[in-house]
Formats: C-alpha cells, structure tokens, sequence
C-alpha cells in the first residue's frame, strides 16, 4: 500500500522540480561593433570577436578560437578554426578556413593562405596564395610572404625567412632561426 502511495506522490514532487528548472545555456558571446554580419556568420561559434570581424556569410561558421579586430572579413574566412587569429588576419574567402594554428597580426591575407593551417603563425607571415597551406609547424614573424612559399611546410621556420616563391614549399628542416614556443594569443578588446 505505502508503495501504490508513494509512487504517485514521487512523481508529483519530480514533475514540479523539473516544470521550475531551467536548462544551461550559452555563455553570452562577445561581439565587437560591426562583427558577426553576413549568413551564418557566428554560427557555432564559441569565442570572442573583436571590432569590424567576421564578416561574411559563415566567416566565422563553428569557429572555437578568438578573433581579433579587422579579422576573419570574407566568405568562410575562419569557418571551422580553432586558432587565435591576430588583428587584421585572415581576410579573404577561405584565407583560413579549418585552421587550427594561432596567427598573429597582419597575416594570412592571401588566396587561401593558411588554409588547413596547423602550426602557429607570427606577425606579418604567410601573405601570398597558397603560402602556408597544410602548414604544420611554426613560423616566425615577417616570413613566407611569397606565393605558394611555405605550402606543405613541416619545419620550423624562423623570422624573415622564406619569402621568395615556393622557396621553403616543402620543407621538413629548420629554416633561419625558428621559435619552437608556441604563439597563443588572447583576445585584445
């Protein structure tokens, strides 16, 4: 009898609990001025943004990593990227589309320059078509500036290295004087 009892009284306390409950959700997302405007263009997205960035139908599409100001501007710029991108990086269709390394400032403004990316990216690099596509390890400031430059790298490559055309495309060494620490940036607001 206690049990035919309880049972309804069981159900009775769980269903009120559960009408005032209140699921998680979202961390509120910070958006700078003039960022997040185009189809999907913060969809998914789980970091902040600075000023005037990810502009764009699915600029910034399921991008995890943070994004600073006058960056990831074009169709899937930084769709699907999980790295730091510096302010002024990544401007232009696909520029770093599944990029998973940190980018500096200045950089990866080019046809599809750091596509599929996946070493960290220093200040002023990677600014030519191609230059560090399928990159895998890091490279220094001011370096591989030049078309198809440092595609295919996987050695690391050091400050104002590389910048002629295809001239480290393909490497497996160190070039000039590498950095091998890594370049994880925070959002500068």
């Amino acid at each position: 009898m206690l049990r035919l009892v309880l049972g309804p009284a069981l159900l009775i306390l769980a269903a009120s609990a559960v009408a005032g409950y209140t699921p998680p959700t979202a961390a509120a997302q910070e958006f700078g001025e003039g960022s997040c405007i185009g189809e999907s263009a913060c969809e998914g997205l789980t970091a902040p943004v600075g000023d005037n960035s990810c502009v764009g139908d699915f600029a910034c599409f399921n991008n995890s990593g943070p994004v600073g100001d006058n960056a990831c501007n074009g169709w899937a710029a930084c769709d699907s990227n999980s790295g730091s991108i510096g302010t002024g990086s990544c401007n232009g269709d696909f520029f770093c589309l599944v990029n998973t390394g940190d980018v500096g400032d200045s950089s990866c403004n080019s046809e599809f320059a750091c596509l599929n990316n996946g070493g960290p990216v220093g200040d002023g690099s990677c600014n030519g078509v191609n230059t560090c596509v399928n990159n895998r390890s890091p490279i220094g400031d001011n370096s591989c500036n030049g078309s198809h430059a440092c595609e295919d790298n996987s050695g690391a490559i050091g400050d104002s290295s590389c910048g002629d055309l295809s001239a480290c495309a393909g490497n497996t060494g160190d070039v000039g004087r590498p950095r091998l620490r890594s370049r994880r940036r925070l959002h500068r607001q």
